[in-house]
């Protein structure tokens, strides 16, 4: 029987392993090929994450110059009241001085049925 020599076992293994190696090479370029669409995917994803984070920034904005808006409202309401209680006060004068007076005019009037009050 005949030696095997180096050559003799290399050219076996590369006979027997070259379909396999490229089979492997195939299924990596394939997994690659799926992992780049991935990775387009995910570009977009975070493209659409980066719009939604500046519309949420401008929500957050809007909020905040509401919470503003509300803040500045309810600092201003103790004086409103103040004031509208400072209305109510003066219009009740009023009513009353009306009131003073048309009892002073049926005063004056029942005086002078009776005869008494100024002459």
């Amino acid at each position: 029987m005949a030696e095997l020599t180096k050559q003799d076992i290399r050219e076996v293994f590369v006979g027997a392993l070259e379909p396999f190696a490229k089979a492997v090479q195939k299924d990596f370029s394939e997994v690659k090929n799926k992992i780049d669409k991935i990775d387009g995917r995910l570009d977009k994803i975070d493209g659409r994450l980066d719009k939604i984070d500046g519309r949420f920034n401008r929500v957050e904005e809007r909020f905040n110059k509401v919470d503003d808006d509300i803040r500045y409202i309810h600092g201003n309401l103790t004086s409103i009241h103040q004031e509208l209680a400072e209305i109510k006060e003066k219009l009740e004068n009023v009513v009353y001085r009306h009131e003073l007076e048309g009892l002073r005019e049926r005063i004056a009037r029942i005086e002078t049925r009776l005869g008494i009050g100024k002459k």
